[in-house]
């Protein structure tokens, strides 16, 4: 085989193996804050609010992308049952992936998957999921102030 036919095919199976290896695809996520504004137990309705998460995702080939977006349980270590803090009062709330507020966004079985074809090389794309937030109605005993909880967002690819 003449060395450049040779230089060609080491060429080819070095991008291969780069492939192969995952360098080719970078994704990343980000979220403003979900602030829910002022909550009265009192009133007998829920508080719902909404953020938007957007996933970039880019290559230097075309490539199809499947990943998986996972949101950590925060304060209360448990995704069924999540809690904003004040100091040592709670007042319960919950992120879910649709805006029925019927599917709990967590992690594992409770994560939201996507694929797609990613065809525009080098640049990034972004792919929008909204988080739907709520606190239940009914929690009269939780004194007024701010509440705060911090979620971690993992995109598995």
């Amino acid at each position: 085989m003449p060395a450049r036919a040779m230089k060609r095919v080491s060429t080819a199976v070095l991008l291969l193996s780069l492939c192969g290896q995952g360098h080719a695809l970078t994704c990343s996520a980000s979220t403003p804050s979900l602030a829910f504004g002022s909550y009265s137990g009192t009133l007998g309705i829920a508080t719902d609010s909404q953020t938007t998460l957007t996933v970039t995702c880019s290559s230097f080939i075309s490539i199809l992308v499947s990943y998986s977006i996972s949101l950590s349980a925060g304060n209360s270590g448990n995704s069924a049952a999540r809690e904003l803090r004040q100091s040592a009062n709670i007042l319960n709330y919950n992120l879910y992936s649709d805006p029925l507020r019927s599917s709990v966004w967590g992690s594992g079985g409770s994560s939201v998957s996507d694929s797609f074809l990613l065809s525009i090389l080098g640049i990034g794309v972004n792919r929008l999921y909204p988080i739907y937030g709520r606190i239940p109605a009914g929690q009269i005993n939780a004194p007024s102030g701010s509440y705060s909880d911090t979620i971690t967002v993992t995109v598995a690819y």
